[in-house]
């Protein structure tokens, strides 16, 4: 259900929109006012901080769509004490991986030859060494590492591999890897989790291991994903464009005009190029008609969800210096007045007192009633703190307990016992007493 309201509601009304958009405004000039392009990252944010004389990192995860970078966003605002934002960039257009990591690099220039290569300052982008090679003639201290070999290393291994670097580029592909596969695309919400997970460790190793402070996370490209078998409505002929490159979202070709269902977009403002080049790319999440599998994961296109790249900039801001923020729980309180209990069953009232925010995060507790000795003589309640309503009444928790049936000293103290799951640590004991010879209609 979920699943066809996105694609055939939410997706189809938002792509015809955007198509349309594309269509108006975008064709010659890739650009839109306002929002910074990919190819513009290392002059707008990289080198102004390398100027500065600051080390800088650089997190490039393939296919790490905006929706995904924005959970990770949170997560490393809500569980971390440095300070994190995200913004949108303008993505290359193909969404493909060769042009997205080279707009990232340091550059004058970006190329397609022929042959389909892309080519920065007319050398070739492809693969680690080559990347490496080019951040060195823009910084000469600086290198490039795929995260796994960067997981392997111990910290006393990192902290060597890293000495006397200014920059670093660190390149991670979870997601791709799987959705890119036909045999694996099935598992790409599963990807995108790891994808999570995983950066968040990374920037735990450079905060931790490496003292790095000034960080950026960021993608080549994002992605179209649906789990049900395409229709044939959903694929489009190449009406005999001859083209140089063909994919399942777009085609490149020195032809240029329009298309019936295609969007023509001119690479001017891309690439410099001899020869002018035209992508066709399918309206919408439409795919081209081809051979073979593969087809229900893929980019390459327009769309908002392959097009919108997430820059995260994170700043670690250690404890006590000026802006840091600890992480706290939020607090959780008995509201009821009253600690007389007069029935052997009974309801308590608890408030959440701050909303779940930023870095106010959940709280989860166990409440019970104890004796003087520490014996436990109610039922055990399990409250988790997580609500992030404004409205105090929608932070507001109605428990009912029930009294063991033992003997009951009403010259005695009891307690209510708050205990916070993750840490055993008691937050509250509050004394009570218990008269149930007392007969009344109320809780209390």
């Amino acid at each position: 259900m979920v699943e066809n309201l996105y694609t055939n509601w939410y997706m189809g009304e938002l792509s015809s929109h955007w198509s349309a958009a594309v269509h108006d405004k975008m064709k010659t000039s890739w650009m839109i006012p306002g929002i910074q392009n990919q190819k513009d990252f290392y002059r707008s944010f990289v080198a102004p901080k390398i100027h500065q004389g600051d080390r800088v990192f650089v997190i490039i995860s393939d296919a790490l769509r905006y929706e995904i970078a924005a959970e990770l966003s949170d997560k490393l605002n809500s569980e971390t004490t440095g300070a994190c934002e995200i913004q949108p960039l303008l993505g290359v257009i193909p969404s493909v991986t060769k042009l997205g990591m080279a707009s990232l690099l340091p550059h004058k220039n970006l190329e397609i030859d022929l042959n389909g290569r892309v080519l920065v300052d007319s050398k070739s982008s492809s693969g680690l060494e080559n990347r490496i090679e080019i951040l060195q003639e823009a910084v000469s201290d600086s290198t490039a590492v795929h995260f796994q070999d960067l997981l392997a290393m111990n910290k006393a291994g990192r902290r060597e591999h890293f000495k006397g670097k200014k920059l670093i580029y660190i390149y991670h592909d979870s997601i791709d890897a799987m959705g890119d596969k036909a045999s694996t695309e099935i598992y790409t919400f599963t990807a995108a989790e790891k994808a999570i997970d995983e950066i968040y460790n990374i920037i735990k190793i450079i905060r931790d291991d490496l003292s790095g402070t000034n960080i950026f996370v960021t993608a080549d490209h994002g992605f179209v994903y649906q789990r049900e078998a395409l229709e044939e409505s959903d694929k489009i002929e190449k009406e005999g464009i001859h083209a140089f490159e063909v994919k399942r979202r777009y085609l490149l070709s020195q032809e240029s005009g329009e298309k019936s269902g295609l969007l023509d977009i001119s690479l001017d403002s891309l690439i410099q190029n001899e020869h002018r080049i035209t992508a066709y790319v399918p309206k919408a999440t439409i795919r081209f008609k081809m051979q073979g599998s593969g087809v229900n994961y893929v980019h390459g296109g327009a769309s908002l969800q392959e097009i919108v790249v997430p820059l995260i900039q994170f700043k670690n801001i250690r404890s006590g210096q000026k802006n840091s923020r600890e992480i706290e729980k939020v607090d959780v309180k008995l509201t009821n007045t009253s600690r007389k209990i007069t029935n052997s069953l009974f309801n308590l009232t608890f408030f959440q007192t701050e909303k779940v925010e930023d870095k106010r995060i959940p709280r989860t507790v166990k409440i019970y009633m104890v004796d003087d000795n520490d014996s436990v003589i109610s039922n055990e309640e399990t409250l988790i703190c997580d609500r992030t309503f404004d409205k105090p009444e929608e932070r507001t928790f109605k428990l009912r307990f029930a009294l063991k049936s033992v003997p009951y000293d009403k010259n005695k103290e009891y307690y209510l016992i708050i205990k916070d799951t993750e840490t055993n640590v008691i937050v509250e004991k509050i004394p009570f007493t218990i008269n149930l010879g007392i007969v009344s209609d109320f809780d209390f």
